[in-house]
C-alpha cells in the first residue's frame, strides 16, 4: 500500500495548506530576524525631544539606539530610530559592534543636523521652547561642515 502523495490534496484551495516559504518571511529591506529581535529588548539611549518645523508645526521626537547584535547582512547592526524624522527603525552596519554603533549615532546626528539646517528647531520636551536643543554638545564630531548639510 502506497501512500498518497502531498500533491493530490483535493480539498478546495482556500483549505489547503500552504507550502512554507522562508523567502518571503525575510524582511524586504534585507534584515533579519536575529537584527529585528533587538527592537524587543530596551534602548541603550533615549533622548526626548520637542521639534518644530514650518510645514508641521510642533511633534514629539524621540532618538533611540539599540545595542549592537551579530547580523547575516554584516558582522554586525546596530538599530537606530528616529521617531517623527524618520518612518521606522533602521540599521547602521560594522565590521564590530564599536563600529556599528558609532554609525548609528552618526546616523542619527546628520539627520538631527539636517532638519535644523532645513529651518526646524529642536528643544529639551521639558523646557521652552525658546532655548533650543544644544545638538553640538551632544554631536559636534559628528556635525557636517558649514554649507555642506547632512549627508
Amino acid at each position: 500500500m502506497g501512500r498518497a502523495l502531498a500533491s493530490t490534496d483535493c480539498r478546495p484551495t482556500p483549505l489547503r495548506r500552504r507550502a512554507s516559504r522562508p523567502q518571503l518571511e525575510r524582511d524586504p529591506l534585507g534584515r533579519t530576524g536575529r537584527e529585528t529581535r533587538d527592537f524587543v529588548d530596551q534602548p541603550i539611549a533615549e533622548l526626548s525631544l520637542r521639534a518644530r518645523s514650518a510645514e508641521r508645526g510642533e511633534f514629539p521626537l524621540r532618538v533611540q539606539i539599540w545595542q549592537p547584535v551579530p547580523s547575516d547582512r554584516a558582522p554586525w547592526a546596530c538599530a537606530m530610530a528616529v521617531d517623527g524624522l524618520m518612518s521606522r527603525p533602521t540599521h547602521a552596519y560594522g565590521e564590530d559592534s564599536m563600529q556599528a554603533l558609532c554609525l548609528a549615532i552618526w546616523f542619527v546626528a546628520q539627520e538631527l543636523f539636517a532638519f535644523v539646517e532645513k529651518g526646524g528647531q529642536l528643544w529639551n520636551a521639558e523646557d521652552d521652547p525658546k532655548k533650543q536643543f544644544p545638538l553640538e554638545a551632544y554631536f559636534l564630531a559628528f556635525r557636517p561642515p558649514p554649507g555642506k548639510g547632512a549627508a
